[in-house]
């Protein structure tokens, strides 16, 4: 942990808060402990993993909601990006009655709103009209505020029919890890979900990483393998997507030539991604701090003893930057942010 700088005062605040923290979110620390085998740091984080634990508990923006929310993020994007394609609904509702017929046919996409692995595709897996009713019932009585993941507690629960992008052909899915117009980490994935799926890492230039550790070798992607333009373009997209957050996983499904936002993701993974064995932990983690005065919780006032914790974590935060700015890089850092 560092902190060499931090004063006495700072210190104790932080033990105090961490005390809290542990004894407060038992199922979190429980989590946390059974996943990566020690207590999470949640007064001074530091590694990816601790962050978005830490965001769980203290950074509550409403855009998180938003963007949690995979309808309200379609017309916010459309509303404020109409040059960024977006596959939008055909129809919401709010029970599984209401669905047409006609709807439910290969071609369309049916999902949920509020939260996520809630895609029924009738071409993969037809269902009588029964079976499908109890489904997404089903969809609509789980809630994904788990985790303590925030974000998913007050999104409307509905149902909606959207178009399928590639209509069932092969897509390339790129993913970045964004940070107010700052790209720092790329992934690329060539049929994602399947047995053929190929993919790989790339740093916020676009040059590629180790092959992430734990995946077979049949499922990377060549090593002479040249990211397409679209990569590129889609990157451009990302970084004005994350414009005033601190970070936000954007991504992207690619259909030839065409370009769709598909999600936007504050809690990746809910923490516990293997970013360590893809080797792209230490670039996310830099580019965060450097964006962290965008956070939420730094940049609005909180209520007193709140407050106490903002101001020394916005100090310590400070210190933690000049830590990271003399360490060594281990891959380049990621290019200037978009304006």
């Amino acid at each position: 942990m560092s902190g060499s700088g931090t004063s006495r005062t700072d210190r104790l605040i932080f033990a105090v808060v961490q005390l809290l923290c542990l004894l407060l979110y038992r199922s979190l620390r429980r989590e946390f402990r059974r996943r990566r085998g020690r207590l999470p740091n949640l007064a001074q984080p530091t590694e990816h993993t601790d962050l978005v634990q830490w965001r769980k508990i203290f950074d509550h923006d409403p855009r998180f909601t938003l963007f949690s929310d995979k309808l309200a993020t379609k017309y916010w994007a459309a509303e404020h990006f109409p040059d960024i394609r977006v596959a939008m609904p055909i129809w919401v509702g709010t029970t599984p009655e209401e669905l047409p017929d006609a709807l439910v046919v290969p071609g369309n996409v049916v999902k949920a709103s509020h939260g996520f692995r809630m895609n029924h595709f009738p071409e993969r897996t037809p269902l009588p009209r029964t079976e499908l009713n109890a489904l997404l019932h089903s969809w609509l009585q789980r809630s994904h505020y788990i985790q303590d993941q925030w974000a998913y507690r007050d999104i409307p629960r509905r149902l909606f029919v959207e178009p399928r992008i590639g209509n069932g052909a092969g897509l390339v899915e790129y993913t970045f890890r964004s940070h107010d117009g700052v790209v720092s980490a790329g992934f690329v994935s060539l049929d994602q979900h399947a047995d053929s799926e190929r993919q790989a890492h790339f740093d916020g230039a676009g040059r590629r990483l180790p092959n992430k550790l734990g995946v077979p070798d049949t499922m990377h992607l060549p090593a002479d393998y040249v990211l397409p333009p679209s990569y590129f373009e889609a990157m451009g997209l990302a970084q004005r997507l994350s414009r005033g957050i601190d970070h936000v996983r954007v991504d992207f499904l690619v259909d030839g030539a065409d370009i769709y936002l598909g999600e936007m993701t504050v809690y990746p993974s809910a923490g516990y991604g293997r970013e360590r064995e893809a080797s792209n932990a230490p670039l996310i983690e830099r580019a965060w701090f450097e964006a962290f005065h965008n956070c939420w919780f730094l940049s609005h006032p909180q209520p007193w003893p709140l407050s106490l914790y903002q101001g020394a974590f916005r100090r310590w935060v400070v210190e933690h930057r000049r830590v990271l700015s003399a360490a060594p890089s281990a891959a380049p850092a990621p290019p200037a942010p978009v304006r």
